[in-house]
């Protein structure tokens, strides 16, 4: 899988920082908070989705996505 959760958590962050960038224009700024609800927004509907896993592998033990690693599968089954 190419996509992990670290890698949301990661541009999340990325977002973040550049949320306090000094150098930036107001216009910049504007642009930046933009960018973030956007980011944050699509964080929200992965971190549903990966719960939504996550119960599904709690009550069948089964995982329809591979959404969830195999090693965690087990600490979760």
């Amino acid at each position: 899988m190419k996509n992990k959760i670290s890698d949301a958590r990661d541009h999340m962050f990325a977002a973040l920082e550049r949320l306090y960038d000094e150098n930036l224009s107001a216009d910049q700024i504007k642009d930046e908070i933009h960018k973030a609800k956007a980011i944050a927004e699509v964080g929200k509907v992965i971190v549903e989705s990966a719960k939504a896993v996550t119960q599904f592998l709690k009550v069948t033990g089964n995982n329809p996505s591979g959404f969830i690693p195999e090693a965690l599968q087990m600490k979760l089954a």
